[in-house]
């Protein structure tokens, strides 16, 4: 950004001033009014405290953009501010700044690399992943064309065939009363209205109760193996297209099968009675079957598909010249092309 004094009566770049607040408590963390102000007027000549405090607002707000928290410190004491906390936070944060093309700055900032970096941004990304997933396939179910898809999937469930039919059949007619159907109508409305930061924590809670193989294997294409873990976490600190495929994962990619088995599964966990979840007992459900079906889809790549189009990503911004650094160390690259599994 320019040093340079505007002019009496020239406006200030769209973006410009908010950018800059929110890069700087990016990478500088709880600041006061006026240590906000002095980096402004320092780096960026913007002097007019009014024009800051009308931008901290407008970043602060609940009902405008809600990407600062403003931190109350009592009566005579100055206010401060700071990023909020949380992946849809940082997901705000990111598209907000994508508009102005600053997010490879943004990749740069201590509050970026710590929190990308941290087992809370994996699973709420993951978990973000998995949401989309679920949501593309309720789309599919209710499209004519996507129930005929799904109807020729079935075919891998042998003799469960007419039992998973059945409850598709069911989704598909928006069937509430019936238990297992409901289940899964009440899945979509959770993944539809719910915060993706306590989505993850409920994920992570299932995941940790059910502590079952089968249904982990039930998975496997929503998740990162552990031989792509460093690799995944190296591409989404350099490529600005990994992250934001990260953050905002679209549906419909055919690198991902409209897994139905899993879809049944999660009806099955949300329809167990309560006091199955309660410590020391778990829900009696067989995973094992849904998982040699989910086997049996149809996959576009042998290689887990989120390390595989983080790959792809990276290597497309390294070739545009648009990754955030200028040079990537070699013992990354090496990580990076050679994370590949067996």
């Amino acid at each position: 950004m320019s040093g340079k004094t505007r002019a009496r009566g020239e406006r200030e770049p769209t973006g410009r001033t908010k950018s800059a607040i929110l890069l700087y408590l990016a990478d500088n963390g709880e600041s006061t009014f006026t240590e906000i102000r002095e980096h402004l007027q320092e780096r960026h000549n913007i002097k007019s405290s009014k024009d800051v405090k009308l931008h901290l607002n407008d970043l602060a707000s609940d009902d405008r953009l809600a990407l600062l928290e403003k931190v109350s410190h009592g009566s005579g004491l100055a206010n401060s501010y700071r990023i909020r906390s949380g992946f849809n936070s940082l997901k705000r944060l990111h598209n907000y700044l994508n508009e102005y093309g600053m997010v490879p700055s943004l990749m740069k900032t201590k509050y970026f690399v710590e929190y990308t970096s941290s087992k809370s941004f994996d699973t709420r990304m993951r978990t973000n992943i998995v949401r989309n997933s679920l949501m593309e396939l309720t789309e599919i179910i209710q499209d004519d064309r996507g129930y005929e898809k799904i109807k020729a999937l079935l075919e891998a469930a042998g003799d469960d065939r007419e039992k998973i039919l059945a409850w598709v059949d069911r989704v598909r007619a928006s069937d509430r009363d019936d238990s297992l159907s409901g289940s899964f109508m009440a899945i979509g409305d959770m993944m539809r209205e719910g915060d993706i930061d306590q989505l993850g924590d409920i994920f992570t809670g299932i995941v940790r109760l059910l502590a079952s193989e089968d249904f982990f294997a039930l998975m496997e294409d929503l998740i990162i193996p552990p031989y792509q873990r460093d690799m995944v976490i190296a591409v989404r600190r350099y490529s600005p297209s990994a992250l934001d495929y990260l953050l905002n994962s679209s549906r419909n990619n055919p690198l991902f099968p409209p897994n139905i088995f899993l879809a049944y599964a999660f009806s099955e966990i949300l329809d167990a009675p309560g006091e199955n979840f309660m410590a020391g007992r778990l829900p009696d459900i067989d995973f094992a079957p849904l998982r040699r079906y989910s086997k049996a889809l149809p996959r576009l790549t042998s290689e887990p598909p989120i390390g595989l189009i983080a790959r792809s990503l990276f290597i497309s911004d390294m070739v545009q010249g648009k990754l955030a650094v200028d040079e990537v160390p070699e013992e990354t690259l090496r990580l990076i092309f050679s994370a590949r599994g067996n």
